[in-house]
């Protein structure tokens, strides 16, 4: 593959949406090429999709140790200081934060929720007034996003400062 294949490309300038500066300051952001490549390709057999999917047996086993997995870690995070937790546990618990409480758990997905619903009625008043606007509706996602935006940044930090 040469360069010019690429969707993808990371111009040298950034923009923001009305105000709603995104993160970091960067000099890399995404856009999208104008033109893509679709390649159709045959349907698998289901022999073929049973040998590369998880079989039902095989997710529940995975379930089942990420439960226990989970289980493990809550009582280490709840009963040792976390000066005294491993570097090893630390890498562990990336990306489990959201989950190793209930009540964080319970937030993020009613947020992940609120959110998709802010978006989808931005979207069907635009559609009612005829009048699309992508920066507006860009606006909303980046205000309705910004509680998350700055938790994850809390938590990348975090990380960062223990990890370091």
């Amino acid at each position: 593959m040469i360069m010019d294949d690429l969707i993808v490309d990371f111009p040298s300038e950034r923009k923001t949406v009305k105000g709603c500066v995104r993160g970091r300051k960067s000099k890399r952001s995404v856009r999208f090429a104008e033109m893509c490549l679709l390649a159709i390709t045959e349907p698998k057999s289901p022999e073929e999709l049973a040998a590369t999917w998880c079989s039902k047996r095989e997710r529940d086993a995975f379930r089942i140790q990420l439960m226990r997995d989970l289980s493990r870690m809550r009582r280490k995070v709840a009963t040792t200081p976390m000066a005294s937790i491993g570097d090893d546990d630390m890498y562990g618990l990336i990306g489990m934060e959201a989950i190793l409480s209930q009540d964080v758990l319970v937030r993020t997905k009613q947020h992940k929720v609120d959110h998709v619903n802010t978006l989808l009625a931005e979207q069907a008043r635009q559609r009612r007034s005829n009048a699309y606007d992508y920066e507006e509706l860009s606006r909303v996602a980046c205000e309705s996003s910004e509680k998350a935006r700055n938790r994850a940044h809390k938590v990348a930090k975090g990380y960062w400062d223990v990890l370091k």
